[in-house]
Order: C-alpha cells, then structure tokens, then sequence
C-alpha cells in the first residue's frame, strides 16, 4: 500500500508572524541602512525609499522569471543604491540574507494549533510547499529554529522551482512527482 502524503504551507500554517511581512523587509532595509551608509548613494536617504525599491525589484524579477530569489533581489538592489557597483559583493548579500533569516526567526512562532494536525497525520508522509522568495535550505533554517524540520521529508519553494502555486499550482505536479 502506498503511504498517503499531505503538504503544508509555511506562513501562516507552520509558522505564524508577530508583524506583517514587510516588516522583516523593512528591518533588513534598516539594517542595510545603518551597516552600510557610507556605499549608499545620497539619492537614498530614505529606508522607506529604498523598500519600495526592493519591492519593485521583486515585482520585476517575477514578472520575467515567475519568481525571485532573495540573493537576486539584493544584488539587485545594491547595484542600485550603491554609489561603486564594485561594492557589491557576494558576502555583503549573504550578509543581508542572514540578517533577513535572522529576523524571520525571531519575528516567528509555531502556530499553536499544528502540533495536533501533525500528529493527526503522523502516518503521512508530509512535505512543505511554500511560494517563498527563501530557497529550500533557508527555509529550512526557519523550520529547524522552531524544530519543525523534523516533521516534513522535503520541502518544495517556488525559489528553487520557479513554479508557483499561482500558476495554475504547477509546483504541485512537481511535487507529486
């Protein structure tokens, strides 16, 4: 007999936030802000300014590829407020990326109510499915902070896949294959 599976949606399901999304994207923008004045162009003097940009970056991003990875969308970005394009390294976006999962884990809890739908589905094989601009092993940082890892046999975002849930949930069909 074959072992029935169920998937599970991150935000909201999993995890529940303390703020709105935007505000992690805004703390890591602050972050940005404070760290690395100095290389920002003076055109942006404003981390609300520079939100919107980081926005706009993830809108086009998807627009062209379907989804976004939070790597591109910093490199991106800092390509457009530093004043030296030299200046964007590597370790600056890792920097920014860690920071942004940092706040993820911090402004997260476990949604109360999941311990009992996990255990009432602990004969399944079960898998998280997330439209995320987080890849798979940075959405697993979040999970194993909250020591949900151990729950799931692999985990599917729209990151990695470049299939969505919007699309017809097309990220679906991947993962029952």
């Amino acid at each position: 007999m074959n072992k029935k599976i169920i998937t599970f949606d991150i935000w909201d399901t999993l995890i529940k936030r303390r703020f709105h999304p935007e505000i992690s994207k805004l703390k890591t923008i602050q972050y940005l802000y404070i760290t690395k004045y100095d290389y920002i162009k003076k055109d942006f003097n404003d981390i609300f300014q520079i939100l919107k940009l980081r926005n706009k970056i993830e809108s086009d991003i998807v627009r062209k590829k379907g989804e976004c990875l939070i790597d591109d969308v910093f490199k991106t970005l800092l390509e457009e407020i530093f004043e030296n394009k030299k200046e964007v390294t590597s370790s600056i976006v890792k920097e920014l990326v860690e920071k942004e999962i940092e706040i993820e884990i911090d402004g997260t809890y476990v949604n109360p109510d999941i311990y009992d739908i996990l255990e009432k589905y602990k004969d399944n094989d079960k898998y998280c499915v997330s439209d995320f601009y987080m890849n798979k092993k940075q959405l697993s940082r979040i999970l194993k902070a909250h020591n949900l890892l151990v729950y799931f046999k692999d985990i599917y975002v729209s990151a990695d896949l470049n299939l969505t849930k919007r699309n017809e949930g097309k990220i679906f069909i991947k993962v029952a294959d």
